[in-house]
């Protein structure tokens, strides 16, 4: 709850797994069950990122021993870029796959 004549800072993180446009509202709704809408509005665009060889294949490799490879990722764009690892091509093939696993620890 916000006291009368306080106020508080909301913070909204916008994380697109698209590149396209977004709209939406926020609604903030109050004891009394008035409410108040803001609009939202956000883009998600491509940046000049990429790796420097599409592929990666990394040689054999026998119990305790570690085959390395070195894979660059280049940042042309002027904005910083958070990455992470998947292992699948899209987040639709990811999401399938998290809920295969989920269903089969759900078997008895």
């Amino acid at each position: 709850y916000v006291r009368l004549g306080d106020s508080m800072q909301v913070t909204l993180a916008f994380s697109p797994d698209i590149c396209t446009t977004f709209d939406g509202e926020l609604t903030v709704r109050y004891e009394n069950g008035q409410g108040t809408r803001v609009h939202l509005h956000g883009a998600a665009e491509d940046l000049n990122v990429c790796i420097d060889n599409p592929i990666c294949e990394l040689d054999s490799a026998y119990i305790t021993l570690t085959s390395t490879r070195t894979v660059k990722i280049v940042n042309d764009a002027d904005t910083p870029v958070k990455f992470e690892w998947k292992g699948f091509a899209s987040l639709e093939d990811d999401i399938a796959e998290r809920a295969r696993l989920a269903a089969e620890l759900d078997r008895p």
